[in-house]
């Protein structure tokens, strides 16, 4: 009988609250658990109506239009923005609090997801997340996918296995909401957000010390 051992402290980042039965279903193929990414927005990516915080931590809404330079990374049909580092390997997650709204999408992408046109949000693009919009819950790419598991979450954490192809998201409780397969074929993934009207998304620091 194989017997994992966990070490946790502030350091390391990992997370107190973990067991046997989370990390069953997030661990890699080579059995390391996921490493916590301090994910940041990347204002270069970002819609012209989403504000970032200086600290690149924060998406405040503030119904304004921001001057922003037209460039091939930045997303101009959806208000939607990239994390700034990208990922080819390994396992890392990342949490996500929804302080506001209604209107949103977190998840990851590939590189190569479409940023200047409307077909971003079409079943079967670069791109595996949940998403909330109005009163009610939909998964993109997601089959059966239950909404009575995720009502009311203000916080998400998304947890990326690159080397075996899975995207998982879940609750602040750590229950399983849902677990993608996905095939990145290669390319470098990045963390996605979508924030849409009267929303506030803040990405958390590691919640060393729970």
């Amino acid at each position: 009988m194989a017997v994992i051992l966990l070490l946790f402290s502030a350091s390391q980042c990992k997370d107190k609250k973990a067991d046997p039965v989370l990390l069953e279903k997030i661990l890699d193929k080579s059995c390391r658990a996921p490493v916590f990414a301090n994910v940041k927005f990347d204002p270069d990516t970002a819609h012209h109506t989403i504000a970032i915080s200086k600290d690149l931590k924060n998406i405040p809404w503030q119904n304004l239009t921001w001057a922003v330079t037209n460039n091939p990374k930045r997303f101009d049909s959806h208000p939607c923005v990239l994390g700034r580092e990208g990922f080819t390997s390994g396992s890392h997650w990342w949490e996500v609090e929804v302080v506001k709204g209604h209107n949103w999408a977190l998840g990851v992408a590939r590189e190569s997801v479409s940023r200047k046109d409307n077909s971003l949000f079409r079943e079967g693009l670069s791109y595996w997340t949940i998403e909330h919009y109005s009163a009610s819950w939909n998964g993109i790419n997601i089959p059966n996918y239950s909404s009575h598991m995720v009502q009311d979450i203000k916080k998400i954490r998304v947890v990326l296995n690159y080397s075996g192809g899975q995207v998982s998201f879940f609750n602040d409780s750590r229950d399983l909401l849902y677990k993608l397969q996905a095939e990145f074929l290669g390319e470098k993934v990045y963390p996605f957000f979508c924030a849409g009207s009267k929303t506030q998304l803040i990405l958390l620091q590691c919640p060393s010390g729970k």
